[in-house]
């Protein structure tokens, strides 16, 4: 007989922390993309779990709502960006023909 230390087996808590970040960053991603800092927090906590192979569902779940959240937040920030452009060039214009008619 071989005197094995056993590792200790991980506790759910990485996995239920690496699912509530990928919900949290799918919740958060509409928010001028602050999905990002949870999904990135997900993913690095999907790849802790899977490191001491306790992977479940959980984990799974959290690496795919991470990803999705990820890519979402991207769009989102992009997406706001570009709003914020086109708003600014439209107030521009809009302010630069109401001063031609003003009398100052």
């Amino acid at each position: 007989m071989e005197n094995q230390l056993e590792k200790p087996r991980a506790s759910k808590g990485l996995s239920i922390a690496c699912m509530a970040c990928g919900i949290a960053s799918l919740i958060l991603c509409w928010y001028w993309g602050c999905g990002l800092i949870p999904a990135i927090i997900a993913l690095i906590l999907h790849g802790s779990a899977t490191k001491d192979h306790a992977e479940n569902q959980f984990t799974k779940a959290g690496k795919i709502t991470g990803i999705i959240g990820l890519i979402l937040s991207i769009l989102c920030a992009i997406i706001w960006v570009l709003v914020m452009i086109l708003l600014g060039g439209a107030l521009y214009e809009l302010f630069s023909n109401l001063s031609s008619f003003m009398l100052f």
